[in-house]
């Protein structure tokens, strides 16, 4: 009895063995089969799609298109790519004018600060001009005054 246990179980051992195998090559095939499958649709692909667009990454976004279920036909996933092509060129182009009127601003308020420190010392110097306005008038009047004294005093 212990002996049929013992034959069982490496039989079972030996099946169990073999079906691992053979899972692995299953796999191993099914690996080679979808690479040669994805072979195949993109070879039918090429031949299916206009020249201009079989260059660069447009085949394979074509190809994602009509596999992920956003474009039903090819002409669909033509549709779509156009579509983010000029959703993507409008938000560059807006990208570029958000950065150029901000560029603008910038500008134009350096010119604000310029214009602003050239009136400070516009006010500056008029200050120190009429404070030596002030000082020459009061000197003036100064004299004057001592011109008076003296010819008092000399009466």
């Amino acid at each position: 009895m212990r002996r049929k246990k013992a034959e069982e179980d490496a039989r079972l051992e030996e099946v169990n063995r073999k079906s691992e195998e053979t899972f692995n090559e299953l796999m191993s095939l099914n690996g080679k089969g979808q690479e040669l499958a994805k072979q195949r649709d993109d070879l039918l692909l090429m031949q299916v799609i206009a020249p201009d667009y079989r260059g660069g990454h447009i085949p394979e976004l074509l190809m994602n298109y009509l596999f992920n279920g956003r474009a039903q036909t090819l002409s669909e996933a033509i549709n779509v790519y156009h579509t983010e092509k000029h959703q993507q060129e409008m938000y560059m182009l807006a990208e570029q004018q958000r950065r150029d009127a901000q560029m603008a601003q910038q500008r134009q308020l350096d010119l604000a600060w310029q214009q602003m420190n050239m009136l400070r010392q516009q006010t500056e110097m008029q200050s120190e001009a009429l404070k030596a306005a002030k000082e020459a008038r009061d000197a003036a009047k100064n004299a004057e005054l001592w011109s008076w004294i003296s010819m008092l005093d000399n009466y």
